[in-house]
């Protein structure tokens, strides 16, 4: 069976600048053996969308098999890419494909994420013990009536994914065909989540590869991006009330994939 082609997509400012070019330099050091192109977007037009970048890196190379978006600012691990198509091969219902990322300091940062409504959000960031994270959320947003986000920052069996960060993310070439582009009226926030739903909604799975693994150094967006972010969560609350988030999320009691050493709760088909 011939390799998959594999393009990454790493939108950036400026890729000589730290530490985009070190994140790149890695990308291209860890996955030149696979054949895989990447694709470095400093510019998609006037001012800078996450999600537009996205799409022009991802039409850089349309015959791939699949699409992977990495942050300016991930230093995988060896082996990231190898791990993340073998979850893809061996959950052919999986859409999208996450990675574990840590902290520089080596603290778990992301491992999948799950939406919550609002006193589940509060009991599951009491066991991580940070009641008075979800009370200062739940206190900022008391008159909302949308689900929040949850992230699970341990390794556990049986964990339900919702969605992955845009971070590290890999797109198969059936989920693009099925649900198509990032969305670019999403300016700076939300469109990996809202990516993640629509996989849902088309009936396939979101997936996390325990053995693809990087540093995110994860440099705080500033004042600056704060009105697009602003902007940009209230368009998702827009496109995806409670009422419709539970419909994809709790259907037929689906929990996602965990796939890698370890992963006790995987089903794997082949």
């Amino acid at each position: 069976m011939p390799a998959p082609k594999v393009a990454i997509v790493i939108p950036t400012a400026n890729a000589a600048k730290e530490p985009a070019a070190t994140a790149i330099a890695r990308a291209q050091a860890t996955t030149q053996h696979l054949g895989a192109t990447v694709h470095v977007i400093e510019s998609s037009g006037p001012g800078f969308r996450f999600s537009r970048s996205v799409n022009r890196g991802m039409n850089e190379a349309p015959d791939a098999d699949a699409w992977v978006l990495l942050n300016d600012d991930c230093v995988m691990d060896e082996g990231w890419l190898e791990a993340m198509l073998d979850a893809a091969r061996s959950h052919p219902d999986a859409g999208i494909v996450g990675a574990v990322l840590r902290f520089p300091n080596g603290r778990l940062q992301h491992a999948g994420g799950f939406m919550l409504e609002p006193w589940p959000f509060f009991a599951h960031y009491a066991g991580e013990a940070a009641p008075f994270h979800a009370l200062r959320h739940m206190w900022k947003a008391r008159r909302r009536q949308q689900p929040y986000f949850g992230h699970y920052h341990r390794l556990r069996a049986r964990h339900r994914i919702d969605f992955v960060t845009g971070a590290c993310m890999l797109i198969t070439r059936a989920c693009r065909g099925r649900i198509g582009d990032y969305d670019e009226d999403y300016e700076f926030s939300c469109e990996d989540v809202d990516y993640g739903l629509r996989c849902l909604a088309s009936g396939q799975e979101v997936a996390l590869a325990l053995d693809a693994r990087g540093e995110h150094v994860s440099r705080a967006t500033g004042k600056s991006l704060q009105a697009q972010i602003e902007r940009s969560v209230a368009l998702f609350f827009q496109r995806w009330p409670t009422r419709k988030v539970r419909e994809v999320t709790r259907r037929g009691g689906r929990r996602g994939h965990q796939h890698g050493a370890g992963a006790a709760s995987c089903d794997c088909r082949a």
